[in-house]
């Protein structure tokens, strides 16, 4: 029983880390901004879904489903109507972009000076 343990742990960081490169891939490609959580969410429930189903120590709801299958369930569902939606409604119709600059704390953009100069004291 301990080995299964021990699959089930290596299989969800192989699951975790395959995810990490695709939403990473997706990022550049595909998403629109924040639809970077909502993806993370609907990977990890799928993972999650298939790793519950080979656990041996479980909750069930009803005597019918794993409560933790149910919640990755409803995770998953949940997650494609968002990104459905938002893109519907037009509140993601930006992509990330990874060339722009990052906006710095003073509100001006990173390695560009600001308009402002600063007064010498006397």
């Amino acid at each position: 029983m301990a080995f299964t343990t021990t699959r089930r742990f290596l299989y969800e960081s192989l699951w975790n880390l395959l995810g990490v490169a695709i939403l990473l891939y997706l990022r550049r490609v595909n998403l629109r901004r924040g639809e970077m959580f909502l993806a993370y969410a609907i990977w990890y429930s799928i993972g999650r879904l298939y790793i519950e189903g080979i656990r041996t120590d479980y909750l069930e709801i009803f005597g019918v489903i794993k409560t933790a299958q149910l919640v990755s369930v409803i995770t998953i569902i949940a997650g494609i109507v968002l990104i459905v939606y938002r893109r519907k409604q037009g509140l993601a119709d930006k992509r990330y972009l990874d060339d722009e600059p990052l906006p710095t704390a003073a509100g001006g953009k990173a390695g560009k000076k600001s308009g402002k100069k600063k007064k010498k004291k006397k």
